[in-house]
């Protein structure tokens, strides 16, 4: 039996029944030298004016190469230099040029072999399964050695064999049997995810798993420390920080205690808030001096709420908060503790009461808000200092990446021996470009590796475009899209960074906020580069500067 990909199909899903029919019958009738494809789709700029297509049947023979079948069903015909298709209700249908379908297919499998430097003999043929073609008025162009219709199905190897042959003749063409080395090569180029290659949606699902027991271990690790009152936690991006912080909450929660998580984006605060389960309170650091004066300071809660001025909310927070002994926590958990300024972390102590526990999180390395933000937390004389170096959320090939753009020794961090993808740069000539190829990863990771929309982030470099690019993503992908600073903390399946140009390299501030999105990616990471504005010398000099980071 002919090896199959896929091995089943799910009749309900697919509207041809012709299609049904063929698929049915090459897997009967075929023995273990062939291979069959059926529905391959393919995406991108490989065939010029499209951005997305499909091939119904491809087949590989050992014997004599690659052969490209199109299905239409109904009663086929042709007139004018049209195609129609006349279905059980005798309603004629315009159909597209069957042969032409083929020949894209043959295009761009030939230009696959071509980039991997293999050799196969490529051709094509079409299949009417409800057609006679004898008596049905087709052109003359197309010889009817290439043709399958409804009396094929008896003897359909030797049909495609001699279908091979025709083409064979026609072309001088020698035959030769493909090598196995080779024949991996081919199936890899016609659809990768079966050659070595998981569907992206299951890598990421497997990925999970894996970060999902790390990240058990290392919390029980952590959980010997809880006799410990102050506790400073720190690790590079994608150690577990979060993870570690939200699991002191719920354990000391589950004992009874008073528990306060603060952090500095919004973003972040919402998501744990959800995944609380109301267990504990969750506030961004704005967010509780806000809810504070709520509760001691109604008259200054009115007038924010009136004013919006969140410098003058939070002083004036800062200052009720020395004098009020009713808000008091057992437990406070600060995530992000480079982005608070030293007053903010200062006042914590006034509402910690005496016995209470004090875990500070931080990273040096993603402090985005350098005019407050406090690289050194020494000066609190915290009692335990914990050091995250084990890699809990990335790729190794990620984690790599992000620790090279930030300039930080990957010696300090312990990969998490999870190998995966390395961040994928696509370049662009212009910003038309550009939204091209968004459609293009779109439509890959949706049509082919099977990414549902929630699980892809576009993180924007500069912020005030955001909506710019909102409004050309929304055109294909309902993805979340967001600003880098605002994303810190959160993470997703697939980050994709699109607005970054070819002088990116050379800003330390930019760098920074890469390493930031970079390792937001649990399995994959995208960059789109403008390279507009670069000489095609330029050009091939920044591409091989580029190579060292990624």
């Amino acid at each position: 039996m002919a090896l199959m990909y896929p091995d089943v199909i799910n009749i309900e899903e697919i509207k041809s029944e012709a299609e049904i029919f063929v698929f049915n019958k090459l897997k009967e009738n075929l023995d273990s030298n062939w291979t069959v494809f059926y529905s391959v789709k393919w995406v991108g700029n490989e065939f010029v004016g499209q951005s997305q297509g499909e091939c119904d049947f491809i087949l590989i023979n050992k014997d004599y190469g690659i052969l490209i079948i199109e299905v239409k069903g109904g009663k086929v015909t042709s007139a004018n230099g049209k195609w129609y298709s006349l279905n059980r209700e005798n309603y004629k249908n315009e159909i597209s040029n069957p042969q032409n379908e083929a020949d894209k297919s043959k295009f761009i499998i030939l230009n696959r072999l071509k980039n991997e430097r293999v050799k196969s003999y490529v051709t094509t043929a079409v299949w009417f399964p409800d057609t006679d073609i004898k008596k049905s008025y087709l052109p003359l162009d197309m010889p009817k050695e290439i043709i399958l219709d409804v009396n094929s199905s008896e003897n359909i190897e030797e049909n495609l064999i001699n279908i091979f042959k025709y083409r064979m003749k026609n072309e001088s063409f020698i035959p030769y049997k493909i090598i196995d080395s080779d024949y991996k090569k081919i199936i890899n180029c016609i659809m990768p995810n079966v050659c070595g290659k998981e569907i992206l949606k299951k890598k990421c699902e497997d990925l999970k798993m894996k970060y999902l027991k790390l990240n058990e271990e290392q919390a029980l690790c952590f959980s010997q420390l809880e006799d410990n009152k102050l506790i400073s936690v720190k690790g590079h991006a994608g150690t577990g920080k979060t993870v570690l912080a939200m699991h002191k909450a719920f354990e000391d929660s589950k004992k009874g205690k008073k528990v306060l998580y603060l952090c500095y984006n919004v973003l972040l605060s919402e998501k744990i808030k959800e995944e609380s389960l109301e267990e504990f309170q969750v506030f961004s650091i704005y967010g509780f001096a806000e809810n504070y004066l709520k509760v001691f300071d109604e008259k200054k809660y009115n007038e924010f709420q009136e004013t919006g001025d969140y410098d003058e909310m939070i002083s004036r927070y800062l200052e009720i908060v020395k004098d009020n002994t009713k808000m008091k926590f057992d437990t406070i958990l600060i995530d992000e503790a480079q982005d608070f300024k030293k007053e903010w972390i200062d006042s914590i102590n006034y509402i910690l009461n005496e016995e209470g526990s004090l875990c500070i999180f931080y990273d040096e390395a993603q402090m985005l808000y350098e005019k407050y933000g406090i690289k050194d937390i020494s000066y609190l004389k915290v009692g335990t200092k914990y050091t995250l170096k084990r890699n809990m959320r990335n790729t190794d090939e990620i984690c790599l990446s992000s620790l090279n753009i930030a300039g930080i020794d990957k010696n300090n961090v312990i990969l998490s021996g999870i190998n995966g993808l390395k961040p994928k740069v696509i370049y662009a000539d212009n910003s038309l470009e550009i939204e091209e190829k968004i459609k293009d990863i779109v439509l890959n990771l949706k049509n082919i590796e099977k990414i549902e929309d929630d699980n892809i982030t576009f993180l924007i470099l500069e912020a005030k475009k955001k909506l710019i690019y909102k409004k050309k993503i929304k055109k294909y992908s309902k993805a979340t899209v967001e600003s880098i600073r605002r994303y810190k903390g959160l993470e997703n399946d697939i980050i994709i960074i699109p607005d970054l140009n070819s002088d990116f390299l050379k800003d330390e501030e930019v760098k920074k906020l890469l390493y930031v999105a970079i390792s937001r990616a649990r399995c994959e990471v995208i960059l789109i580069i403008n390279i507009e504005t670069l000489s095609r010398k330029q050009a091939s000099h920044f591409k091989s500067e580029l190579n060292e980071y990624f």
